[in-house]
């Protein structure tokens, strides 16, 4: 039983770790992405760092960003339609 346990735990505390490299991951990929504009209320004066969760900041961004009117929608895709596409050139 105690080994069944000790397995359980460890097995957890592997979850655990690995939620927290993805978290950790996609945060730095997030801030890399983005203007630091778009970020700069959500740091820390002193250290310069965000603090928040993922979702913290996901839910700044689109509580305060994510705003999207039938305007921009319509922009948008007359853009992606007029946009020159050459299927001999690469993706990049």
């Amino acid at each position: 039983m105690i080994n069944t346990l000790q397995q359980q735990h460890r097995d957890s505390f592997r979850v655990f770790r690995e939620c927290r490299a993805v978290e950790a991951a996609l945060k730095q990929q997030l801030v890399q992405a983005l203007d630091k504009v778009y970020l700069a209320s959500l740091r820390d004066s002193t250290t310069n760092a965000i603090s928040q969760p993922l979702r913290g900041i996901m839910t700044h961004l689109f509580d305060t960003y994510g705003k999207v009117t039938s305007q921009k929608i319509a922009d948008g895709q007359e853009k992606v339609q007029n946009f020159p596409f050459d299927p001999v050139q690469p993706v990049d």
